[in-house]
């Protein structure tokens, strides 16, 4: 099953979704992007769209021109915290009933993108530009390198895709899709704070964001591949969603919170926006991965 739930407005780009506790979506939406020029956030702003059960939705933030929304996590507490990308790259915090703090503010060159918990509570964004994971404290905002690896890094000079991109966990292992070497890459998290040695769960795929399902399945999406590939806990892989499905510039996924989305897939887009430019409409497509509920 794919249901397009909603098509936004010509040059909304979607970059980020997350679920939270209460059901709510969380969209991490961009106007003015424009990705003829290598500051593509140039006249952007981002936003942080609230989407409740009942399909209302309020717009909880809107960042600075020239600063992008990017991915977002929910914490149980339902602040809200996302990556930007501008001249002046970091990590946003939203709190319930407060005001947005820029909670990290990130060295010119860095490009934070995937963004997720860590077992130990602490933040951790894939550098799409500097081939490293960054580790955030969520409450101070101190910022460490927590993992530098010239396996996250794109090509110099040819690529045309990020490098690390997408990041979640899953117990203690950091899985990271890494855009232009179109590898995932699972890495253990040490007691220590330490990360091990890295291990291949696939190669081929260009992934850009992911989500995790109910059996450890990854679900990938490709961004302007068109399409959400499922990487199978033993490793077999399906295209289970392409542009016949509306997915068309799929950023990002995550499943739904509530009793009766639980196994629903929702995926963000673009609209095409690297071919489409100002004209693409982002979109917001729920997709059923194991099938309907019974």
């Amino acid at each position: 099953m794919a249901q397009v739930v909603k098509t936004y407005a010509a040059g909304v780009a979607f970059e980020g979704i997350a679920a939270g506790r209460d059901g709510t979506l969380y969209l991490a939406a961009n106007t003015g992007l424009d990705f003829t020029r290598s500051a593509y956030y140039h006249d952007a702003n981002g936003q942080i769209i609230a989407r409740r059960t009942d399909g209302s939705e309020r717009v909880l933030f809107t960042t600075p021109t020239g600063s992008t929304a990017g991915v977002i996590v929910a914490a149980p507490d339902g602040t809200i915290f996302m990556t930007s990308n501008g001249d002046q790259p970091g990590i946003w915090r939203l709190s319930p009933g407060a005001d947005a703090v820029k909670i990290a503010t990130l060295p010119s060159g860095a490009w934070p993108n995937g963004l997720d918990f860590g077992p130990d509570g602490m933040l951790y964004t894939a550098d799409s530009n500097l081939a490293q994971i960054w580790r955030i404290n969520p409450a101070t905002g101190k910022t460490e390198v927590a993992l530098r690896d010239k396996r996250l890094a794109a090509r110099p000079v040819v690529a045309l895709a990020p490098g690390a991109n997408g990041v979640r966990f899953a117990g203690q292992d950091m899985i990271v899709t890494v855009s232009d070497s179109t590898e995932v890459l699972k890495y253990p998290l040490g007691t220590d704070g330490r990360f091990g040695a890295p291990a291949l769960i696939a190669r081929g795929i260009p992934g850009d964001d992911f989500a995790i399902g109910m059996d450890g399945a990854l679900f990938v999406t490709t961004h302007p591949y068109d399409t959400v590939v499922k990487i199978a806990p033993d490793g077999r892989r399906t295209i289970i969603a392409g542009s016949r499905q509306n997915i068309i510039g799929a950023t990002a996924a995550a499943f739904g919170t509530g009793p009766q989305d639980g196994d629903i897939l929702y995926v963000v887009t673009d609209g095409g926006a690297f071919t489409k430019g100002d004209t693409a409409q982002g979109q917001l497509v729920a997709l059923r991965p194991y099938g309907r509920a019974k």
